[in-house]
């Protein structure tokens, strides 16, 4: 018998293997894509979360100014401030966070001094919930 050549149960076996290879790597480029959109989502949240941050420090010229970011909650529009800058900030801080469906913030501040200040950024992919929380102490300036 001459052996020469490969049979065609030794060349389906070759291109099952590699089907099955190929399709392990797709799968994994599809893992990939979707965690890597998780994680972008996760540090836009984490921007927009020191943003808010940082606007009630550079507005916090006074006990009032800074408590009355005290109980907002973006995603309740009666929980809006009636004195600026608060008020202001609160549309501003809807307007970025509308771009993401489902996302809202929560701010509480609390009246000792320094003041605690915990900003709590929520938003949701699916099914799934999350949040960040940031927490400082800020004293007007």
């Amino acid at each position: 018998m001459d052996n020469r050549g490969f049979s065609l149960i030794e060349i389906l076996i070759a291109m099952s293997l590699l089907t099955v290879g190929i399709l392990a790597v797709v799968s994994m480029q599809t893992t990939a894509l979707k965690v890597q959109s998780r994680n972008k989502l996760s540090a836009q949240m984490q921007n927009i979360g020191q943003e808010i941050i940082e606007r009630i420090i550079s507005n916090a010229s006074d006990d009032q100014t800074l408590l009355s970011y005290n109980g907002i909650k973006t995603n309740d529009t009666s929980t809006k401030p009636a004195s600026l800058p608060a008020s202001s900030d609160f549309d501003y801080f809807r307007e970025i966070l509308n771009k993401y469906p489902g996302s809202w913030a929560e701010i509480s501040v609390t009246n000792t001094r320094p003041f605690p200040v915990s900003v709590v950024v929520h938003w949701g992919e699916g099914t799934f919930k999350h949040k960040l929380e940031f927490d400082t102490y800020i004293l007007p300036h």
